[in-house]
């Protein structure tokens, strides 16, 4: 189970196993998990957020698309 949760001001993606949680990814950085890649950052009302990064090709440019899976207070 994975959430994201803001650590004194720091959003950060928590892995919790058997109540034990873990620190995956902070706020900035992207993880590549299988051949999926996530980010965290700030949503909507600057709340917190897991978004998993597309790559489109739009007009001849490869665009980076977020999209959100995951908010604080939620789990995925």
């Amino acid at each position: 189970m994975i959430t994201v949760k803001n650590f004194s001001g720091t959003c950060k993606a928590v892995s919790i196993n058997n109540g034990i949680e873990k620190i995956e990814c902070v706020e900035g950085k992207r993880k590549n998990v299988g051949l999926d890649t996530y980010t965290v950052d700030r949503g909507e009302n600057s709340l917190c957020c897991i978004f998993q990064v597309k790559k489109k090709v739009i007009d001849g440019k490869v665009q980076e698309i977020l999209i959100k899976k995951c908010e604080e207070g939620q789990f995925i």
